[in-house]
């Protein structure tokens, strides 16, 4: 009997052949049976057709069965050369391990995971029509061409013209490079700074995935302390870094916002110290109670900042793209060091946003967007607020798409984490974004609320206010 996981990571369409594979060699499907038809199967197992056809397909090219007309789809022998029997899982339901290396997903009933989104927020129409719209327009012919290196020309200009009315980004197109994500772009960082020297300074606690990055290169990593103030500067100074990565307009993941005055301040530390800024945008967009703030580098008059931005938060993690910004200073060193490179985001991609920005679409789409976060993010917090009252202090409120709460009884992480799992929800800890573990608060918990509805999410808040606090 075929069985669905529908819980799995691993495609219908395997885990059907994967058992019928199981059957043929453990001999409980003989030689010259006849398999289920295509149609009945999928409507037995509730699937689509296609998915049952692709598994019978697998199978007939590797051997195992064979189609024929009027018959459908005939076991063959599989042992006539003395093929080696397969052992039968001992488990009352088929084992499909072997059909995929993922491992088994933890189910929960709520899971405040950060960066996910729902489907439904993907302008699937739109991305269609634009797709359709390039293949059969007159620029189909530049898909069997390489691209500009610092990415498609059309895109950055809508880029620079959109940067500049949200974030008062000053750049021309030149200075654009599009990217497949913040880690290549970082890695690009990491070679056109290196002759400054390989010290750089990091915001304490901050995105792991940008430290990695620097250490990967080999970078002296200085951890700067971030608090409700701002950035540690005498430490800053102390560094004797010649670069420093921030995310200036809603830290990650503490939530602070860097005030005009401390701006000033690290852009003359930057001067002082001939050193650069890289300034993380990374999720600017989504202001709830405030006007976003201009960025960092809408203010440098020095050529000092590396600005770098992206689609992932607005649009989708999986279209991987991502754009930086170079100081003028840096594009000579850029264009030397990597003249014989290409871009690293599809043709085809970087012309549907191209599209998308250049229509007026996209700047409707976060609106949309910014309104449905903002409503989750206004029940979040209410509800975080009525059920646990003065036990949680929450921070980062009003910007992004995730929290963290402090917990004023000193109830640690670990200990809320395996509680929550519990009672079947998914909460993370603070400890990651700390390189100095020991300087990690204990009593914080980091939570995100983008993929979650607001049904959901007071669902969630009201089983882990019972796990954490009354029923103890």
């Amino acid at each position: 009997m075929v069985y669905i996981d529908k819980d799995s990571a691993t495609p219908f369409y395997m885990q059907i052949y994967a058992q019928i594979k199981e059957e043929i060699l453990s001999g409980d499907i003989s030689k010259g049976s006849v398999l289920p038809g295509t149609r009945l199967l999928a409507q037995s197992l509730g699937i689509g057709r296609n998915t049952v056809n692709n598994a019978y397909k697998q199978l007939e090219v590797e051997g195992y069965i064979v189609a024929q007309k009027g018959a459908g789809f005939i076991v063959l022998d599989v042992f006539e050369n003395d093929l080696p029997i397969y052992k039968k899982s001992n488990d009352s339901q088929i084992s499909i391990q072997n059909a995929s290396i993922h491992e088994k997903k933890e189910n929960y009933k709520y899971n405040f995971q950060f960066g996910n989104f729902p489907q439904d927020n993907f302008p699937v129409n739109l991305w269609r029509r634009y797709t359709c719209e390039i293949l059969n327009g007159s620029d189909m012919q530049a898909i069997n061409k390489y691209q500009d290196k610092q990415g498609d020309l059309g895109l950055r200009t809508e880029l620079k013209k959109f940067l500049k009315r949200s974030r008062g980004v000053n750049c021309s197109e030149d200075q654009i490079i599009v990217g497949c994500g913040l880690h290549y772009l970082l890695e690009i960082v990491c070679k056109l700074i290196a002759n400054k020297g390989k010290t750089i300074a990091i915001e304490e606690p901050g995105y792991h995935g940008s430290r990695d990055v620097f250490i990967n290169n080999e970078y002296a990593i200085k951890p700067i302390s971030v608090t409700e103030n701002g950035l540690d500067f005498d430490a800053l100074q102390k560094s004797k870094a010649s670069a420093i990565y921030v995310t200036p307009s809603h830290q990650f993941p503490l939530g602070t916002v860097l005030t005009l005055q401390k701006r000033k301040q690290l852009l003359s530390w930057a001067i002082a110290n001939n050193a650069y800024i890289i300034e993380d945008d990374y999720d600017s967009e989504f202001r709830y109670s405030t006007r976003p703030i201009p960025s960092l580098q809408s203010i440098d008059c020095d050529d000092r900042v590396i600005y770098i931005g992206t689609f992932s938060k607005s649009l989708s993690p999986s279209i991987r793209v991502n754009y930086m910004v170079l100081p003028n200073q840096l594009l000579p060193v850029f264009k030397n060091a990597f003249h014989s490179y290409q871009s690293t985001v599809s043709w085809l991609t970087q012309r549907i946003l191209y599209k998308y920005l250049e229509s007026g679409q996209y700047e409707r789409h976060l609106r949309k967007v910014s309104l449905v976060y903002r409503k989750r993010h206004d029940i979040l917090v209410q509800t975080i607020t009525q059920l646990t009252g003065d036990k949680v202090i929450i921070h980062g409120r009003g910007a992004g798409m995730h929290l963290v709460l402090e917990f004023i009884n000193g109830e640690e992480q670990e200990w809320l984490i395996t509680r929550a799992k519990d009672f079947g929800i998914k909460v993370y800890s603070t400890m990651p974004y700390w390189m100095n573990k020991s300087n990690c608060l204990k009593n914080t918990l980091f939570i995100g609320f983008s993929s979650l509805d607001e049904k959901e999410i007071v669902n969630g808040i009201t089983i882990l206010n019972k796990a954490w606090f009354e029923n103890i």
